[in-house]
């Protein structure tokens, strides 16, 4: 059966998670002794660095109670280890193993974005062309003005301005073939969330839009002509974008989420988003990609994919100052936590939590599923880390050390008072306090100093805090950028905290329970989760999906920060109900 709400529940899991692990650092030698027991071990060959994985698995397994996991490290066109650990499911208890096939989420954007290059090295796509040039009944409001299109290359690169997630739920199935269109076309209900080239804008719903771009001009189902042209040739049989396209009587990992001390199970469906979101693969598919990447896109002497095109899309382009993640055409990139590239993507879906992460210069990666939502929060570092130590396995390369690197800056009162204010930190409330020439930053109760990094950016100094773990780069537009764990970044804008409650603001207030925006013949779920919405502490907040609400008017108001940032929700005047995504906010005193 469908969810009730629980994935978009979690959405904040990741941040909080990180957060709290950095804050409560402060208060927890005794788990921080015993993590650094591990992380500072010597490595001095492959085996050592197998080890050390391992008993990191072992450590996050237990510490967030992961059923199960899956692990293959790739060198060049060798297995370097795999690894299985745990159960696919908790009530079958069967073993996790090699041809345990899971849900790998947004890892499915690297495969339509590999198609759309494919189309452009064909001459049937250019990526600065309007979107609409290709489907012309694309169509999506906004309340800014702009005449910049959206264009194929804005879609790949998260530059659209299109909100994450269109307006059907993820369980919503057509009936005939025209999933993907009717995807699309419920745009037409939604409000882009900025204008084109803003700033990056994680988007689903711009990938489901290459997927019906692919499916048009190739002609079929999307995820029949993308298993026989692409998963196929590439190797990867045991994989597909639908579950029942998979070989044989595969065995699908269920992912968890922890909720009171228990792990519940996630939705076992397969979701609409394909394009974006619905591959399910076992992790020797996922190394075997891995290796058709190392090889430059050749399949037995044969060139599938032109090698330069591969190298494009792996080149960091597009961000500004303030965009939080760096990236390329389907891929992200890192270059500041190793000091050389790192190119990855993670994917979620229903409670598992995927990565694959390569260093292209040493043909060197891994690739790996965990089937917990509890990941999530540890998942970057772990992944990071682990490279970190293949790399001194393999090659000598010293261990990437902490980056304290607050300096010495003679900086007064006038300098740093701008950056006093408070901030919108993913749905939490961050505040930047001035005193004298200090400056200290409160989260979640606590209150912590800052010390510059440069004229602009601050770390928290606390000496059982890593240097770099926490840091906060104060932008020209007034907002700001806070990297957290030394390589998640969340855009932090300021948010205008008042004492009165504004007029165009009161007419939000009030208690809702909230229903999937459409229909769909596949569910028996009518109320998904309810909250309220409040004012309090100078936000307007909806509390049990903890989100800072920002109104515009008495009809649209903006969602401030987190993986909804920037977009639309839309109220009736007349009843009250709120629209938003996939969801009808509708008020405890009126029918749905």
């Amino acid at each position: 059966m469908p969810p009730t709400g629980r994935g978009i529940l979690y959405q904040r899991t990741f941040l909080g998670a990180v957060l709290m692990l950095i804050l409560v650092a402060a208060l927890s030698g005794c788990e921080l002794l015993r993590r650094l027991d591990i992380i500072d071990r010597r490595i001095e060959s492959p085996e050592d660095a197998i080890v050390y994985i391992q008993e990191r698995i072992d450590d996050e397994m237990d510490r967030l109670d992961i059923p199960g996991f899956g692990i293959i490290i790739v060198d060049d066109q060798a297995i370097l280890w795999e690894g299985y650990f745990g159960v696919e499911n908790l009530d079958t208890q069967s073993p996790v193993m090699a041809d345990t096939v899971f849900r790998v989420g947004s890892i499915s954007k690297v495969f339509t974005a590999i198609e759309i290059m494919r189309l452009r090295d064909e001459g049937l796509v250019e990526l600065d062309a309007p979107i609409r040039q290709y489907l012309p009944d694309f169509t999506v409001r906004q309340l800014f003005e702009s005449e910049e299109p959206i264009t194929v290359r804005s879609l790949l690169a998260h530059r659209s301005g299109l909100p994450r997630n269109g307006t059907l739920p993820l369980w919503y199935w057509d009936p005939g073939i025209a999933v993907l269109h009717d995807l699309v076309a419920s745009l037409e209900d939604a409000y882009a969330a900025q204008p084109p080239w803003t700033r990056y804008k994680y988007s689903n719903i711009g990938y489901v839009t290459l997927g019906l771009l692919i499916e048009d001009l190739r002609g079929g189902l999307w995820p029949d002509y993308m298993q026989q042209s692409l998963l196929r040739p590439i190797g990867m049989h045991a994989s597909a974008f639908l579950s029942d396209r998979l070989p044989g009587s595969r065995t699908i990992a269920t992912g968890y989420f922890p909720a009171d001390g228990e792990n519940l199970p996630g939705g076992e469906y397969d979701i609409i988003t394909m394009p974006s979101g619905n591959l399910h693969a076992t992790m020797r598919d996922l190394a075997g990609f891995m290796q058709f990447l190392f090889r430059g896109g050749r399949v037995d002497g044969e060139q599938l994919v032109d090698s330069a095109t591969l190298h494009e899309m792996m080149e960091a382009n597009y961000a500004r100052d303030e965009d939080p993640q760096n990236n390329g055409l389907g891929w992200f990139t890192d270059e500041t936590y190793l000091g050389e590239r790192i190119v990855f993507h993670d994917g979620t879906n229903e409670g598992t939590i995927s990565y694959f992460a390569m260093i292209p210069g040493r043909k060197l990666g891994l690739v790996l599923s965990a089937t917990s939502n509890a990941f999530e929060s540890v998942q970057v570092e772990f992944v990071f880390d682990a490279l970190d130590a293949l790399r001194q396995g393999l090659y000598g390369v010293a261990r990437t050390e902490p980056k304290a690197s607050a300096i010495e800056l003679d900086l007064a009162g006038d300098d740093i008072a701008p950056f006093a204010g408070t901030y919108i930190l993913n749905g939490d409330r961050l505040d930047v306090e001035v005193s004298g020439r200090d400056l200290s930053a409160t989260l979640a109760g606590y209150t912590l100093p800052l010390s510059a990094v440069s004229e602009a950016s601050f770390s928290v100094s606390h000496w059982m805090i890593p240097g770099g773990s926490f840091r906060i780069d104060f932008l020209d537009t007034g907002d700001a950028l806070v990297m957290i764990g030394g390589s998640y970044a969340v855009y932090a804008p300021r948010y205008p905290v008042i004492e009165t409650l504004p007029e165009t603001w009161a007419a939000w207030l009030g208690s809702y329970t909230v229903h999937p925006r459409h229909a769909s013949r596949y569910s028996d779920a009518d109320v998904l989760w309810a909250t309220d919405v409040v004012f309090g502490d100078g936000l307007l907040r909806s509390k049990r999906d903890n989100k800072v609400l920002l109104p515009i008017d008495d009809v649209h108001a903006r969602i401030i920060s987190g993986p909804f940032e920037n977009e639309i929700m839309e109220r009736d005047p007349e009843t009250g109900i709120i629209e938003w995504g996939s969801f009808r906010y509708v008020p405890v005193l009126a029918s749905p």
